[in-house]
């Protein structure tokens, strides 16, 4: 949170920054990008030591950086380019590219250690499809483009040598650059927060956990519509203080367990005999003393009175939440 002068306006900067509201960079200082750690194409060289062949004809590659962009095909199916890493960390890779034939074509990244040759990592990149459109990023995420692929580097100096299969039938594939994403970039923990709090019904909070339950449904269950007194009669008291709150919980109806109607009674039929868990779905309103808990028995037995237990629960929570009893009926 900003801390600013009341009077001025001024407001209490970090350092490299500065402005009224700590909006400009200082002279000596920059603010880094995600594409901090970019490398050219036409920087490269071609296995043999010669130079990269490169093109920069805006209409092929709209928006290219720098000198222009590397061609990929049968005159050059690789480009290598030699980098040095001054922090180790765990890396991830993105190409920005144009294939325009109709299918994907599957390339490769190499990264070997100069300083250190026993440093040798490998990983397929999937390059979909761009057609006649704007250029797109790839993530180097194996041959199916499913889940990142790392690449471990300590701090050291590098060759990276992307390639791309020659087909004779098929059109250049183009690259302009490609990107290393230390995991400081994409797993920020500076910018983590630790959020332990639930999402409560009928308030909005910028920072919640919404908790969820196993889906219950294919057990024997009751609820609120099957509410019935001791001893027989189905009117009863429904909590229906805010109609919001009912639909955010997902229900229609809420039986009320109150002074007014102290004890409820709920018949289920079992499917088969044994040892049961019983949960119980409940909501408890903020509020409702000054503890904001609620003590409830619960009970389980068979319908001749007979087995079964009783136990007393303290209820905190103003959300659905399930809590579970065991019993053996």
């Amino acid at each position: 949170m900003a801390v600013c002068d009341k009077d001025s306006g001024q407001c209490t900067c970090r350092t490299g920054i500065m402005g009224r509201q700590c909006n400009e960079v200082q002279d000596t200082y920059y603010v880094p990008t995600m594409h901090q750690f970019q490398y050219e194409i036409e920087d490269g060289y071609r296995a043999d030591g010669s130079q990269v062949r490169f093109a920069y004809d805006d209409a092929k590659f709209p928006g290219y950086s720098w000198r222009g962009y590397g061609t990929f095909s049968q005159l050059q199916d690789e480009v290598l380019q030699d980098i040095s890493l001054d922090t180790a960390s765990v890396y991830r890779m993105v190409l920005k590219y144009t294939n325009p034939n109709p299918t994907p074509i599957v390339g490769e990244v190499r990264v070997e250690g100069i300083d250190d040759p026993s440093i040798s990592i490998a990983h397929k990149v999937l390059l979909p499809p761009t057609g006649d459109s704007q250029p797109a990023f790839a993530r180097v995420s194996g041959d199916k483009g499913i889940y990142p692929s790392i690449f471990d580097l300590p701090s050291g100096r590098y060759t990276v040598a992307i390639e791309v299969p020659a087909d004779p039938t098929a059109e250049e594939v183009l690259v302009d650059y490609f990107v290393f994403l230390p995991r400081e970039y994409y797993e920020p923990s500076i910018l983590k927060e630790d959020v332990f709090q639930p999402c409560l019904a009928g308030e909005t909070s910028p920072y919640c956990r919404h908790y969820t339950y196993p889906d219950l449904a294919a057990f024997p269950k009751t609820d609120s519509y099957n509410a019935e007194r001791p001893g027989g009669g189905s009117d009863t008291y429904e909590w229906s203080d805010n109609p919001g709150i009912l639909a955010e919980l997902g229900t229609s109806k809420l039986a009320s367990v109150a002074k007014w109607q102290p004890e409820l009674v709920y018949p289920v039929e079992l499917d088969q005999p044994g040892k049961h868990v019983l949960a119980v779905a409940f909501f408890t309103p903020k509020g409702i003393n000054e503890t904001g808990a609620t003590e409830l028995a619960v009970a389980a037995q068979d319908s001749d009175g007979s087995g079964g237990m009783q136990i007393f629960f303290l209820f905190f929570y103003p959300f659905l939440k399930h809590s579970i009893f065991f019993s053996e009926l």
